[in-house]
């Protein structure tokens, strides 16, 4: 990395320092030097090269984003290939991103509108092209000291013609678990709504510090997603207008046809959800210390188990669910620390409502202490943890349908058992457990409520527990 620091790249960008690096891209500050100014360059890592898909994400960005003219989208200035590392210039976006400010505290009502407002302002211009963004989140939402909104990474956006020709090789889930739509967690095809979903996502988590839904792992939420109603926001936050409360639910709405028809729709109602001035008057607080110039590591869940179970209704069908989907950590901002700025009063609620819970966790929530003794709680997680990797193979299964539901339920039981049963260090106990376990899945197979295939990769997981 420091290797790289004052290379010239194309003959005209001078890197100067990383701002984010993921596992796909490094993004640094830079100077122009042809015009004089500062750029933030994407460059793609080495390791990804050999990822043909990577690179084609890498080039689609550059495309997609450059044909995209609005004041609330990141501007791109120039692409191409340096030796054989691709690069993306952008403007420089000297501020925070949201998920930094909410970390300070939830936003005031009339400042979660206006960045909506902006944001739905760039779908507008995006949807309107046939672009469909499909990975907004916080972290994606770049925020300038002038209060100016900027929606970064388009790198897994797709346009109508390209969804509807089929050109991906392979059907798979891309987005953030925690504002996923429904529809785009089951692989389903997807359309300007499943941005409007996670817009709904976002609002609900600058007016309450988390998203609607979470969980400690990926496939919690995407459960909450598919089968779980959000809890309404005046139940949160009961200074919130009751029209906003309202909007936010459509927005959520598990059916795409339940939500609101289009992005400028959605402008429409967040006009009359209360006071909405322009957001130039409300300007970005600086960035929190926490962080590498204000860019945060992406969040799944923050606080509380998942407890929602799928209906029997549902076949959707979850299609190549990878585990890099939701835990790999794209860049997704390229900013600096801003200095001078206001103070974060300006756009955080200060205090919690009477109703509202008195703490909120942080985007990186520190474990809650337990009055268990250290060695019962480290044996505890170890194996919990490695229950969980089988759990979820099991949610997996279940989810692309080769797993009965009722049965999916009952192995889960059965592997809640068994955590049980090693956290209380019954080692004994556990593995009779774990055998009867293995002799439920072959009895699952001659019933018909579980696939060979299935089986095999369930068996497989249950392995590493011994």
């Amino acid at each position: 990395m420091t290797a790289m620091m004052n290379q010239l790249v194309a003959g005209r960008y001078r890197l100067e320092h990383p701002l984010g690096r993921g596992g796909m891209a490094t993004v640094w500050r830079a100077r122009d030097e042809v015009l004089g100014r500062a750029v933030a360059v994407k460059l793609m890592a080495e390791g990804a090269l050999h990822d043909a898909s990577a690179v084609e994400r890498f080039r689609h960005e550059a495309n997609t984003v450059a044909g995209l003219g609005h004041a609330n989208i990141v501007t791109v200035f120039d692409a191409g290939v340096d030796g054989h590392l691709p690069f993306l210039v952008m403007e420089l976006i000297e501020g925070a991103d949201l998920g930094s400010l909410i970390a300070r505290g939830r936003l005031r009502v009339e400042y979660a509108v206006t960045v909506a407002d902006q944001v739905c302002g760039a779908l507008e211009t995006a949807h309107r092209a046939g672009v469909v963004h499909r990975d907004l989140k916080p972290a994606n939402l770049l925020m300038s000291p002038d209060g100016t909104v900027k929606v970064v990474d388009f790198g897994i956006a797709r346009t109508a013609a390209t969804a509807r020709a089929g050109l991906t090789a392979v059907a798979t889930v891309v987005g953030t678990s925690a504002y996923i739509a429904p529809e785009q967690a089951t692989g389903a095809p997807v359309d300007a709504r499943a941005d409007l979903y996670a817009l709904g996502c976002i609002l609900h988590e600058m007016l309450t510090r988390e998203p609607p839904f979470t969980g400690e792992d990926p496939m919690a939420v995407l459960y909450q997603h598919l089968h779980q109603p959000p809890r309404p926001l005046r139940g949160i936050r009961p200074d919130v207008p009751a029209d906003l409360e309202q909007l936010v639910l459509d927005l959520l709405a598990k059916d795409p046809s339940d939500r609101p028809a289009d992005a400028g729709a959605v402008r429409e109602r967040l006009a009359g959800a209360g006071s909405s001035p322009a957001l130039t008057t409300l300007p970005m607080p600086a960035a929190p210390e926490a962080g590498a110039h204000g860019i945060r590591p992406e969040a799944v869940g923050r606080r509380g188990r998942a407890t929602a179970r799928p209906d029997r209704r549902n076949r959707r069908r979850l299609v190549l669910l990878g585990a890099a989907v939701f835990a790999a950590a794209a860049i997704t901002g390229y900013l600096v620390n801003s200095s001078g700025s206001p103070d974060a009063n300006q756009v955080a609620d200060p205090a919690p409502s009477a109703s509202a819970p008195t703490s909120s966790a942080p985007a990186t929530a520190a474990p809650s202490q337990t009055a268990s003794s250290p060695s019962t709680t480290a044996t505890a997680t170890q194996h919990q943890g490695t229950v969980a990797d089988v759990q979820r193979v099991v949610t997996t299964e279940q989810l692309s349908g080769v797993l009965a539901r009722d049965a999916a339920q009952d192995l889960h039981n059965r592997l809640k058992e068994i955590a049980k049963q090693r956290a209380k260090g019954r080692t004994n106990d556990a593995d009779h457990k774990i055998e009867d376990l293995r002799g439920r899945l072959n009895s699952l197979q001659r019933t018909g409520k579980l696939t060979a295939a299935g089986a095999t990769r369930i068996t497989a997981a249950l392995d590493a527990l011994d």
